[in-house]
């Protein structure tokens, strides 16, 4: 590892970092991955340590990419590791050259098609099957579309407005492979329309149900 000057105090702060990050670590990821975040951190922490010490608290938080450390000042160290940043620019790309690729207006939405293994354009009429098939799982308690995902991104120059599909029961679905181009990290199937007024009419239908239900049990229960 490198070699940082600092005085004894900071020396003692810098470790007990160290030592937490070690610890979150070799607790959530494999021994390779491990050494790769804490080199990392040791790395970032030596040089950043000034707006972390005598500071607000502290959090770290780890997740299936890397480890996060922040405080309440807004001071972030947002260590990745080297598979997930390939990830991220391969997924990128995939995003741009798909925008890039569709000269069908017919088709108005994408997403990542896990039998293919690639982007997949799609048509309206194909979309309106979809929209059935969700509404169903909806109403069962099997599927869930959540307002929080519902959001605007620019691809190469053009906007586009995402839903995502997730399963409510179990751990079927992963991280969305083409989401992650765009920093979106979120378990479930991510579908990009090329208008926002689609996507919230997909929303509606899929979920009224649900809604309408959910509204009706609470007037009951007060």
């Amino acid at each position: 590892m490198a070699s940082f000057k600092h005085t004894n105090a900071v020396n003692q702060f810098i470790n007990s970092c160290v030592k937490v990050v070690k610890k979150r670590c070799t607790e959530n990821f494999k021994k390779d991955q491990s050494n790769e975040l804490q080199t990392k951190f040791f790395r970032e922490i030596n040089v950043e340590w000034d707006k972390f010490y005598m500071g607000p608290p502290i959090s770290f938080n780890t997740s299936s990419y890397g480890i996060v450390v922040k405080n309440n000042a807004g001071s972030i160290i947002s260590i990745e590791l080297d598979s997930y940043i390939v990830e991220y620019k391969k997924a990128r790309l995939q995003l741009i050259e798909t925008v890039q690729k569709n000269n069908d207006v017919a088709k108005t939405f994408f997403y990542y098609n896990n039998l293919l293994q690639a982007p997949y354009w799609d048509t309206t009429m194909e979309l309106t099957k979809l929209m059935v098939s969700w509404r169903k799982y909806s109403y069962n308690d099997e599927l869930t579309i959540l307002d929080e995902n519902n959001k605007t991104f620019e691809i190469d120059g053009k906007l586009f407005h995402t839903l995502v599909v997730q399963s409510v029961n179990d751990d079927k679905y992963s991280v969305d492979k083409l989401g992650i181009g765009m920093d979106f990290r979120v378990n479930g199937c991510v579908y990009w329309f090329a208008t926002k007024e689609t996507r919230d009419l997909v929303i509606k239908y899929v979920m009224n149900d649900k809604i309408i239900e959910d509204i009706d049990m609470k007037r009951k229960n007060v």
